[in-house]
């Protein structure tokens, strides 16, 4: 009995339309492509031999495209197999964004400035410190363990004095 995600002889392909129109890959961010290209492919309801079939027209060179075509996965049209080459061949080039350092630099930064005095600067930090937390966490760059450690404990020093600061202000403007 054939599935939709099963190949069959009277199976017709599905084109795979992502939103983005400009998706290719470069050689670079290879997990980040690959989410893009699948969940463009499971939301037009393509299998994973119209996934394997396609991504040749999303690859951005000539090299890149040859490079897939002599890949095992390619040849036996198993998409598994496939992104788990892509992955190991082009999963190192990807750029680290965060470190641990970066969150050192931005207390050292917000610090230097003498902590978080208003709302305005305590979102400033926050939206920093949620992008940097949020990409060391899923790239596992920091652990539960880093968590509990100093990098978090200036927050909270700083935090209530913002919050006297503003309950000052209320009172002031009330």
């Amino acid at each position: 009995m054939d599935t939709p995600q099963e190949s069959g002889p009277s199976r017709k392909m599905v084109k795979i339309k992502p939103q983005d129109r400009n998706l290719k890959f470069t050689g670079t961010r290879v997990e980040a492509f690959l989410r893009q290209y699948e969940l463009a492919a499971n939301l037009d309801g393509a299998s994973d031999e119209d996934k394997v079939l396609q991504i040749p027209s999303f690859l951005g060179s000539e090299d890149i495209q040859d490079a897939v075509w002599d890949m095992s996965g390619y040849a036996t049209k198993s998409w598994a197999v496939l992104r788990e080459q892509m992955v190991e061949r082009w999963g190192q080039v990807d750029i680290v964004r965060y470190t641990v350092a970066d969150l050192q630099a931005l207390k050292d930064s917000w610090t230097a400035k003498g902590g978080i005095a208003t709302l305005d600067a305590y979102r400033s930090f926050k939206s920093v410190f949620d992008v940097i937390l949020s990409y060391l966490i899923r790239y596992q760059h920091l652990s539960s363990e880093d968590l509990a450690v100093d990098h978090f404990s200036f927050i909270l020093f700083r935090v209530p004095a913002a919050h006297q600061v503003l309950s000052s202000q209320e009172e002031e403007d009330g």
